[in-house]
């Protein structure tokens, strides 16, 4: 019977991940959840890390930094999305996050529905045989998803220019949305009127699946009749 790793640490997290998902409900963006989590882990006295940046090594050399969501335990890795669905590269691209800590246990979270998705990846390590030292990694996903990231890494550790524009695809993506966690805070007031047309449609995008075009209009400054052709 294949070992359940850190059982009982797994349970609580998801437990304080229902908690945050029911009184939080769906709609927000990631750091929202996650600056949730850390308050349950802090009353619970769980200790958590929140973005805590991990190196990562190929062939020895360095090809980028890692941002973990959150550490709970020094044990396990929590993905936090806000995603329509998690997708097997999800999955593919924490096994690979396993692998650079030296972690065996993952938790992706999907906060963006009505109910709260969860998936456990678990890279497990164990000696093949008591002549060899060579250790095989059993990860709970299909090989080609694996196969895909991988693949990925590779390519982007062979080429330098791939790996920059990477790194400043990631950033941006982070930029991005911090952007629009303040817009959203803020009333999406300031920062929208002096933005662009453009600037405000790509946010409407974004509340199309959380709020009706009466609100959105409201909170874009859009015309209804805008918010309703994003629809179509």
């Amino acid at each position: 019977m294949k070992e359940f790793l850190y059982k009982d640490l797994s349970y609580k997290i998801i437990d304080l991940s229902m908690e945050v998902h029911r009184e939080l409900g769906n709609g927000f963006l990631e750091k929202v959840y996650e600056n949730g989590l850390m308050v349950l882990f802090e009353k619970n006295n769980i200790k958590a890390v929140q973005q805590q940046a991990i190196k990562i090594e190929y062939q020895e050399k360095n090809i980028g930094d890692y941002i973990a969501d959150i550490i709970v335990e020094d044990k396990i890795i929590l993905e936090l999305k806000c995603v329509s669905k998690i997708m097997g590269i999800h999955k593919a691209q924490l096994a690979n996050y396993l692998k650079a800590t030296g972690k065996e246990v993952g938790i992706l979270l999907n906060f963006r529905n009505k109910s709260l998705e969860i998936e456990r990846v678990v890279l497990q390590k164990s000696v093949e045989s008591e002549k060899s030292a060579t250790k095989k990694e059993n990860i709970e996903m299909s090989s080609e998803e694996v196969r895909e990231a991988k693949t990925e890494l590779i390519r982007l550790s062979n080429d330098d220019k791939e790996r920059e524009f990477y790194n400043l695809r990631e950033k941006a993506n982070k930029d991005r949305a911090s952007a629009l966690e303040k817009a959203l805070n803020d009333g999406l007031g300031k920062g929208i009127e002096q933005g662009k047309q453009k600037e405000k449609l790509d946010i409407a995008k974004n509340l199309l699946d959380i709020l009706d075009n009466k609100t959105i209009a409201i909170k874009t400054g859009l015309k209804e009749e805008d918010v309703e052709k994003l629809r179509s």
